[in-house]
């Protein structure tokens, strides 16, 4: 039913939401269309879009790089590699107290470490 892809976006990503990696995803929906499978993943608003877009209007600071860094960190503690990191794949939340929290997203290419 599913491509390899799109069941890692799904298991991979539910996984990494639950650890505070990735936004949380909260549901998933799925029909059939044209001969495939339409895909809806319902996950945490970011309220600063993605990296890409923050990175426009905002200084992206040490502080930044390194939450980034430990994310990417805890998802090969995990036993997971990305395989996709860049600036629209780190998405920005913006907190009440001013600063912004940065999560991995889009786990499509992702795959178990083997090492």
């Amino acid at each position: 039913m599913f491509d390899k892809e799109k069941l890692n976006e799904i298991e991979i990503g539910k996984k990494m939401g639950e650890a505070g990696v990735g936004p949380k995803v909260r549901a998933v929906h799925w029909c059939e269309q044209d001969g495939g499978v339409l895909v809806m993943i319902v996950a945490d608003l970011m309220s600063r879009g993605d990296l890409a877009q923050f990175s426009q209007t905002h200084a992206v600071t040490d502080r930044h790089v390194a939450e980034i860094e430990r994310k990417i960190r805890k998802m090969h503690r995990m036993g997971y590699l990305h395989n996709d990191v860049h600036a629209r794949n780190v998405l920005v939340d913006g907190r009440e107290d001013g600063g912004f929290d940065f999560y991995i997203s889009d786990f499509g290419f992702s795959a178990p470490d083997k090492n």
